[in-house]
């Protein structure tokens, strides 16, 4: 139920016990999105964020 749930996982990010607060391992380019899915696969990603803005920067 978002009414309760928005509060809770606010809750949640300000005490710092969300995941996603850990720093980014990837940031990714939308020109290597089929790169970045390979890496998933094959285990070598866990995760990435795929930035719009920073134009065609390798993948890091």
């Amino acid at each position: 139920m978002p009414s309760r749930d928005v509060a809770r996982y606010e809750h949640i990010s300000r005490a710092g016990l969300l995941p996603g607060e850990k720093p980014i391992p990837a940031r990714i380019a939308p020109t290597q999105i089929n790169e970045a899915m390979n890496l998933l696969a094959d285990g070598a990603a866990v995760r990435g964020v795929i930035v719009f803005d920073h134009g065609d920067k390798e993948i890091r």
